[in-house]
């Protein structure tokens, strides 16, 4: 009722299952299906234990399993990077396309914010007399900014990783915008929690180095502006730092908690246009980071981020 002891399971996306100490012996020719995971009952691994080891794809079609809570404990997304010097110079690739010139744009509304006292916005006024036909146009260019997203998808094919795999499908579409919601929802509560800190801590005024609005006023109308920057931002970013980044730093053999700190950081930083206030980007980044990692839903946090920040973009129109 042992493996042999010179082989060990292996999935059939090539991932060898590194037993950890105190796990039962597996049945002998026994290998994880797709989404498999352990027994909540059995010990966790040591720290630092690599669960999953590039191994031989498995030929026998194995059974899908319900989905892991919890990427930890679960198969990755896609096979080994079977030549990972290559993959790291993709990752740098696709950096250099995204983040890294919302990086740099960043950094300079912030530097220009600080010596023009101006307030960084992403609405685009392109034509201050036609307010209509100047949001719907500024929805557009800003909607081609959202190319990027396609990059992403090819690359993620030439490595076996469907549309599927990253849960970007109609399948269950519902569930996905319920619990889209309650991401929204939280992420919400922890930004209000943390400005009633910062004002009970600071006044008014805000955290030193916070950058302040100015009285800038748009129609209503630039909603349909505000919409658009909402849906491709979330497209961009969640394609990019929660499927793509998330996905290749696995398949170089990151464990989740390493790829999901740096996946955060990066996220964060081109946010630097908030000044310290973008600190208040990180529990809801955490959130759709999180989310990807355990639940493999793009969909699920694309919705949550479209509509996270549709709201804010709402509030602030609608507010002048």
């Amino acid at each position: 009722m042992t493996a042999p002891s010179d082989t060990r399971p292996t999935t059939a996306a090539g991932w060898e299952l590194n037993r950890p100490p105190g796990w039962p012996e597996p049945p002998a020719g026994w290998a994880p299906p797709s989404g498999w995971s352990p027994d909540p009952a059995w010990p966790k691994p040591p720290r630092g234990w690599r669960l999953w080891t590039a191994g031989t794809a498995h030929p026998d079609e194995q059974p899908h399993a319900a989905p892991s809570t919890n990427l930890t404990w679960a198969e990755p997304l896609g096979p080994p990077a079977t030549d990972q010097k290559r993959a790291r110079w993709e990752i740098w690739v696709v950096l250099s396309i995204f983040p890294l010139p919302a990086l740099v744009t960043a950094l300079v509304l912030l530097l220009r914010s600080v010596l023009e006292g101006t307030t960084p916005d992403q609405i685009n006024d392109v034509l201050p007399e036609h307010p209509f036909l100047s949001s719907t146009l500024g929805g557009l260019l800003y909607a081609t900014s959202g190319t990027s997203f396609l990059l992403v998808l090819l690359l993620l094919s030439t490595s076996g990783i469907s549309l599927s795999r990253i849960g970007l499908t109609r399948s269950g579409l519902g569930r996905d915008l319920g619990f889209g919601a309650l991401l929204v929802l939280a992420g919400y509560g922890i930004t209000f929690a943390t400005s009633i800190a910062v004002l009970a801590a600071f006044g008014e005024d805000g955290a030193p180095g916070t950058v302040k609005t100015d009285n800038q006023h748009f129609a209503a109308v630039f909603l349909i502006q505000g919409l658009i920057v909402s849906l491709v931002t979330a497209l961009v970013e969640e394609s990019t730092m929660s499927a793509y980044l998330l996905t290749r730093l696995q398949q170089l053999g990151w464990t989740p908690r390493r790829a999901l700190w740096v996946s955060m950081a990066v996220r964060t930083s081109y946010h630097a246009y908030y000044g310290i206030g973008l600190l208040f980007t990180v529990p809801v980044g955490y959130l759709l980071t999180r989310s990807f990692q355990r639940h493999r839903r793009l969909v699920r946090v694309v919705l949550a981020h479209a509509l996270y920040d549709a709201g804010l973009f709402t509030l602030a129109i609608l507010a002048t």
